[in-house]
């Protein structure tokens, strides 16, 4: 049987690409807010308890986006580049619950 290209492991790079570009977008905003946040654009009240929050879900959306590269990456380099014609890799998206 003829081999093709894996469509399976071309749609992991296509999820892989806009997950990445997504993570940039919010982290992005959040560096920006950090940004304004220190540099004295609001202080009193309730400004510490918001810095700290954008802190933390800085940190926590760095975390988020290493174990999604890792994710992506393993499972792409898991996949070979082309498989059969026959191949589950084909016919991927039809696996799931019926």
């Amino acid at each position: 049987m003829a081999q093709v290209a894996n469509p399976y492991k071309k749609a992991i790079d296509s999820t892989w690409s806009k997950c990445s570009d997504d993570i940039d977008t919010v982290s992005d905003g959040l560096e920006s807010a950090v940004r304004v946040f220190e540099s004295g654009a609001w202080i009193g009240g309730l400004a510490d308890q918001a810095h700290d929050l954008l802190l933390y879900l800085r940190g926590e959306l760095k975390g988020v986006a290493m174990d999604a590269d890792d994710a992506f990456s393993t499972a792409y380099d898991s996949q070979p580049p082309s498989v059969e014609e026959d191949a589950w890799q084909i016919h991927w998206r039809n696996l799931g619950p019926k």
